[in-house]
């Protein structure tokens, strides 16, 4: 499966919602699965109000978080643009703080999950399963110019690779070159976010902030960048995650 979304065609129907707690933020959904398909894609922005904090809580599904812009703090870590953040199922994190110009993230799970159950309420809900909170190196973006003018594909480490096969790293990749080739090991679905230029994925040009998501059945699947460059984070999932029950 190979699925592709732009931000812009979901902003004009973002909405505003609040937690139990009254924290104000806008959802605009991406990527929306039902929860019956295998794999469950599911991909949406947050816009969270500035001043304001959401509470610690955890999900039933690996998740990574990409902070977009604003600032902010997770628990005892600030965050900043392009911050990069993994929890494994059930695994309680935050809070989550926004500055004074709010802070907006990216959600990315490969199988879709529908609540966040908030602490420590709903710890009697938690599992006995092995938990896992990854805060990774913030990547710098090079700006149009030097994109533009970049000769060399690299690839920048944000979350070492783990045993299971978690990972996230950016690629820089020149004007109209090929990159994002899935390699034979590990099985793991992936999401690539466009941080800066654009990419030609899913049969159409992405521009910024655009999503693919590519399960790992897809064993064929790569990009090639903009006339303007590109750069795209990866974020790889535990592998075989899409075929693992909530």
């Amino acid at each position: 499966m190979i699925r592709c979304a732009t931000i812009d065609g979901e902003q004009a129907h973002r909405r505003h919602l609040a937690t139990p707690s009254g924290t104000g933020y806008w959802r605009s959904d991406l990527l929306i699965s039902d929860v019956a398909d295998s794999p469950a894609p599911q991909a949406f922005l947050i816009q969270q109000d500035p001043q304001t904090l959401i509470g610690s809580h955890f999900h039933e599904q690996d998740q990574f978080q990409v902070v977009a812009e604003g600032g902010g703090s997770i628990g005892r870590h600030p965050l900043t643009p392009l911050s990069v953040h993994y929890a494994s199922r059930y695994t309680g994190y935050g809070p989550i703080v926004s500055g004074g110009e709010g802070l907006s993230y990216f959600t990315f799970r490969a199988v879709t999950t529908p609540y966040a159950h908030f602490l420590p309420e709903a710890r009697e809900k938690m599992r006995d399963v092995p938990r896992r909170n990854l805060l990774g190196r913030v990547a710098t973006l090079s700006g149009t110019d030097a994109l533009r003018a970049r000769s060399e594909t690299a690839v920048e480490t944000l979350i070492e690779a783990q045993p299971d096969g978690v990972a996230a790293w950016l690629e820089r990749l020149p004007p109209r070159a090929r990159g994002g080739g899935v390699d034979a090991a590990p099985r793991s679905d992936r999401f690539y976010l466009v941080c800066e230029g654009a990419m030609s994925a899913c049969g159409s040009r992405l521009p910024r902030f655009a999503t693919a998501f590519v399960s790992a059945d897809e064993r064929d699947f790569s990009i090639v960048a903009g006339a303007e460059g590109l750069e795209v984070l990866v974020l790889q999932f535990p592998s075989n995650v899409s075929a693992t029950p909530p």
